[in-house]
């Protein structure tokens, strides 16, 4: 892969602060490195920091090494933009992204609700919810918008109180698994 996925040690004003930190361009390269080197059980909190051009960074640190970072930080440099704690139950959420110059003649809303629907059918059927109910599946879902002039932004949080994920690692995983295989059916299909 010719993308770089870590930002080199020494590089960033962090490391000057906690030289041994590994910081990531991609939530998916932190998640899979914690899960190939067994950091569960360090309770470690998953931070997201966001650069002057509005791109963001990803970052695990014990708590104590989060605040050590928050107290030597210049306040300009605080540019937390989200804390996910690793080993508490979570719900599903994602964040859906198309920057417009490269949307072309997508439909957002329309892929919205695709996506509201596919995870609320996927979830209903994994949990053995199926309902008879007249209730829309976009009522189970809260849609924040965080859209520039950039880019199409949007955080989908599935709403149901009973169905809560172990961590933030089992969300990606199952994310990741039915993004997959629906890629796998639609590539597969033959028309």
């Amino acid at each position: 892969m010719s993308v770089v996925e870590i930002l080199s040690q020494g590089t960033h004003y962090i490391h000057q602060i906690i030289p041994a930190i590994k910081i990531y361009y991609k939530l998916n390269n932190l998640l899979k490195n914690m899960l190939t080197t067994h950091n569960n059980e360090q309770d470690l909190i998953v931070v997201t920091a966001e650069y002057n051009n509005q791109k963001r960074y990803f970052l695990s640190l014990t708590f104590d090494e989060l605040l050590k970072l928050l107290h030597f930080l210049e306040p300009s440099h605080r540019t937390l933009y989200e804390v996910l704690c690793q080993n508490t139950p979570c719900k599903l959420y994602f964040d859906f992204d198309i920057y417009v110059e490269k949307s072309f003649n997508l439909s957002v809303e329309e892929s919205l609700l695709i996506l509201q629907n596919l995870f609320h059918y996927v979830m209903m059927n994994c949990t053995n919810q199926h309902s008879r109910n007249s209730i829309s599946f976009v009522n189970h879902f809260l849609v924040p918008s965080a859209s520039t002039e950039l880019k199409h932004s949007y955080h989908l949080i599935y709403t149901n109180t009973f169905i809560r994920f172990e961590s933030q690692q089992t969300i990606f995983q199952f994310t990741m698994m039915v993004l997959n295989h629906c890629s796998h059916f639609i590539l597969s299909h033959s028309c």
